[in-house]
């Protein structure tokens, strides 16, 4: 049976302290080795080999223990891939995706009875661009400020004392649940004033999320985009918030989507994936084209595929579906083309949008009878200038159902119809209606 030599002991030598310490182990050259070792021939012995010579007897005299054979075992188990799953295991397999996504939503409608007199309308305002290049920010924190859910689960759910963060100065979670606060004055269950965030006022704070974004990774030159913001907020989110807390977050933005390229032998590929924003392309321009046109389209394409299973390669069909959409839509209308250059393509936000049609009707199960897909628009963040410069603002609906529009630190009436006039709609975020 061949043996594999023994390994070296790692070798220690005296620190600059006088300590010793273990270091890496290192390939010898010729030049570290004793005299009485140099220059010996394959055919002498060293001495050494009376170590292996004694470990190879001592293992042929002893049984090998009873170690599971692992690798043996992975001969028995087939992976379970596009080829050799059938459709029923696919189905299976996506039903019980769908489950945990469904389980998710059942947890995020606790609390969805969100208390909209938390949210009184009186204290709707604007942020100071004390920057000047943060009306990406504003724009996106008054949309997000005004999703009574994300609200509810930061203020209520997330306490700074069940804070799980190393160093709670540094958690983003805590500090956007002390902006909230500090922007609706929430009181506590009962009654009287929340005290469980920083009594700080709402500049204050705002000053500080943009110092600790900064210290997290975040760098802008500039002017910078809504949606990488936001991106990079739940990015951190999911690192700042427990377990628990983040797949509510998680089940409140995120879209579980299924890709499917099928191929004449019969054989289909299956590929699932989540996502937290839609992403919408505008080009090429569809004439009066709609948003759900817009969707739609982005859903297929004509691919380059080699088959997994007949080996063929030949440009094929690319279709997406929504094994899962969520409670709270955000819709990302990408304006810059190949060429880097702004599409000022002109897309007309509707009220309600349906995207019922858009499910993938094998994992809804019940659900595709009782339940459409019905998603309210709630807020616009919109853009006026070129790709690269321009200035953001915000139109939002308020707990009362009426639309005002942020404009950094100024505040006006607006109406629902009047959104997107001498502005272009960048980031739309729609609640789902029941």
């Amino acid at each position: 049976m061949s043996v594999s030599p023994p390994a070296s002991p790692k070798r220690s030598h005296p620190d600059e302290d006088g300590s010793d310490r273990p270091v890496k182990q290192q390939k010898v050259d010729e030049r570290d080795l004793p005299s009485h070792f140099k220059g010996l021939k394959q055919t002498q012995r060293s001495g050494l080999e009376k170590v292996e010579t004694l470990k190879s007897l001592k293992r042929s005299l002893e049984p090998e223990e009873d170690v599971p054979d692992f690798y043996g075992g992975r001969t028995k188990i087939a992976k379970l891939d596009d080829i050799n799953a059938d459709e029923e295991t696919r189905r299976v397999r996506v039903a019980n995706w769908a489950n945990t996504i469904r389980r998710k939503k059942e947890v995020a409608k606790t609390i969805i009875n969100a208390d909209l007199a938390s949210m009184p309308v009186e204290q709707q305002r604007g942020f100071d661009n004390f920057t000047g290049v943060l009306c990406y920010r504003i724009s996106l924190f008054q949309a997000l400020l005004h999703v009574p859910l994300l609200v509810t689960l930061l203020w209520q759910y997330h306490l700074p004392s069940a804070c799980t963060a190393e160093d709670r100065t540094k958690c983003l979670a805590c500090t956007f649940r002390s902006l909230i606060v500090a922007y609706w004055k929430a009181k506590a269950p009962g009654g009287g004033v929340d005290h469980r965030g920083p009594g700080l006022a709402l500049s204050s704070i705002f000053k500080q999320i943009h110092v600790l974004l900064r210290s997290r990774g975040w760098t802008e030159q500039g002017q910078a985009d809504p949606d990488e913001q936001l991106t990079f907020i739940f990015r951190k989110l999911r690192e700042d918030l427990p377990t628990s807390v983040y797949s509510v977050l998680d089940s409140l933005f995120a879209s579980y989507t299924n890709q499917k390229i099928p191929c004449a032998c019969g054989h289909s590929s299956i590929t699932t994936g989540t996502q937290s924003q839609m992403t919408v392309c505008l080009s090429p321009k569809i004439s009066n084209g709609t948003l759900l046109q817009y969707i739609t389209r982005g859903l297929s394409d004509t691919v380059t595929y080699r088959c997994a299973n007949c080996h063929s390669e030949k440009a094929r069909r690319l279709t997406r579906t929504f094994d899962y959409l969520p409670e709270i839509l955000c819709v990302q209308l990408s304006r810059l083309d190949n060429m880097g250059r702004k599409i000022n393509t002109v897309v007309q936000i509707p009220d309600l949008v349906d995207l019922t049609r858009l499910r993938n009707e094998e994992s809804m199960g019940k659900e595709r009878e009782e339940e459409p897909l019905k998603y309210e628009l709630t807020s616009i963040v919109q853009h006026r200038g070129g790709n690269s410069s321009g200035h953001y603002t915000c139109s939002v609906e308020g707990p009362d159902g009426r639309w005002k529009m942020f404009n950094d630190s100024r505040v006006s009436n607006t109406g629902k119809g009047a959104v997107g006039n001498n502005f272009t709609p960048m980031l739309c975020f729609f609640k789902r209606t029941r």
